[in-house]
């Protein structure tokens, strides 16, 4: 993802550090921190003409909540913890943050972030999204992601020459118009997947069954949806899925 030929300065490293993250305490209830997850993404979307590290950072802040208690990390829950507890149909209202809470936490001091690779590392060794940053008091600065580091990448290491086919997920999770979202949260969950395609079959001149996309819902829907009271298991993906998809060619 990164060249290692690039040294990057402090200064840039901290620019990729997520301030201000959403905090919630272990008394909270999932939905009202579903609330203020949408509520983050209601101004991200809102401020679509900000520049590209800001929506970054918002989009961040948006897909997850840190459950703090007595100043200490306890906790985590992320837009996938949220697809989770909807394909359990579990009542939001009624859960507090403590008893669905990811824990312990894997955290890094911000003394010891000093190159991309430490992070991206600690990112993928543990199989996660978001990574909190502490200070030398063990107080919060903030939160990494794989986006936020992204954006550090150097020009040359954007336009480096790749494939669509080298990059790409082939196993892709498909559904009907007619899916209810209930059972798309369920698939998400299923596969752990952060977004389905909606598609439509039809049969080319050789007879083979090819699947046509028409829309795509995300994570990010679910906790929408959730914080709007929408009845997952009465609402038909079509009805809500961002449409049209915008499609390459393999050899792209």
């Amino acid at each position: 993802m990164f060249n290692p030929a690039h040294t990057l300065t402090q200064t840039e490293l901290k620019t990729a550090i997520v301030r201000n993250p959403l905090v919630v305490t272990v008394e909270t209830t999932v939905i009202d921190t579903v609330a203020q997850m949408s509520g983050i993404r209601t101004v991200c979307t809102a401020n679509s003409g900000a520049d590209q590290a800001d929506n970054i950072h918002q989009e961040a802040r948006s897909s997850c909540v840190l459950v703090m208690k007595d100043k200490n990390i306890v906790g985590i829950l992320t837009e996938r913890d949220i697809v989770r507890l909807s394909a359990q149909q579990r009542s939001l209202d009624r859960v507090t943050t403590q008893e669905v809470m990811a824990s312990p936490v894997v955290t890094m001091q911000e003394a010891d972030f000093t190159d991309l690779f430490s992070a991206v590392n600690r990112l993928q060794q543990h199989r996660i999204r978001h990574l909190p940053i502490l200070d030398q008091d063990s107080c919060l600065v903030g939160i990494i992601t794989h986006e936020s580091l992204r954006q550090l990448a150097r020009p040359v290491d954007l336009l480096r020459l790749r494939l669509v086919s080298e990059v790409m997920t082939a196993n892709v999770v498909c559904a009907t118009p007619s899916t209810s979202m209930l059972a798309i949260a369920q698939l998400m969950a299923k596969h752990r997947v952060g977004s389905v395609l909606v598609t439509r079959s039809q049969d080319d001149l050789a007879g083979n069954l090819l699947q046509i996309p028409l829309g795509i819902i995300t994570e990010r829907d679910i906790v929408q949806f959730q914080s709007l009271g929408l009845s997952l298991a009465q609402v038909e993906v079509q009805s809500v899925m961002s449409a049209p998809v915008f499609a390459v060619q393999p050899a792209d």
